[in-house]
């Protein structure tokens, strides 16, 4: 169900748990179980600060979404959009901390937000699409490799935008081309 949310909830989880439902309100979210908490209700209604510790997953693979309010992401935040490629979810949030930012769904994730995280950011699947400037973290490097994924790779769509990136890493041995931005 609906969760109206103006005060602090943790999440102390030990496994995979999800919340379904859409969340709103201004108060926190904090996951800080071991386990990995999944956002899969349609969370646009949210503008309270997200912190996790741990792994923090947006979406199912067919819904969810963040909220608008900040997130501070000290471990493993994943997004999994999708049902198809074609399926958008814009994160308008700004993604900070320490740790690490990889798309696992087949769809494109629109980042619009001031990032700072520290971590890498991955893309073994889907589109990152830059949607501002500073979309993309200054502080995190960008992985992008076919060896560990199967031969395949995701895609970075820099969206006409020239992103600073800390640098680019990753083994690709399959057949590829890399244009620069002019």
């Amino acid at each position: 169900g609906a969760i109206l949310l103006n005060g602090t909830l943790v999440a102390s989880n030990f496994a995979t748990e999800t919340i379904s439902g859409p969340i709103s309100g201004s108060g926190q979210l904090v996951q800080a179980g071991v386990g990995k908490l999944v956002l899969a209700g349609n969370n646009s209604g949210f503008s309270g600060p997200i912190t996790a510790t741990n792994f923090l997953q947006m979406g199912n693979g067919f819904s969810g979404t963040l909220g608008t309010g900040p997130v501070t992401n000290n471990r493993s935040l994943l997004l999994d959009v999708g049902p198809t490629p074609a399926t958008v979810v814009t994160v308008t949030a700004n993604i900070s901390g320490s740790g690490n930012v990889t798309n696992i769904g087949p769809g494109i994730v629109l980042l619009t937000g001031t990032n700072t995280w520290a971590g890498r950011t991955a893309i073994p699947q889907g589109t990152i699409r830059v949607g501002s400037a500073t979309a993309l973290s200054t502080n995190a490097a960008l992985f992008m490799d076919d060896n560990n994924s199967g031969g395949l790779v995701g895609t970075l769509d820099l969206n006409g935008y020239s992103p600073t990136i800390a640098s680019l890493q990753g083994n690709n041995t399959g057949n590829g081309t890399a244009s620069p931005v002019e």
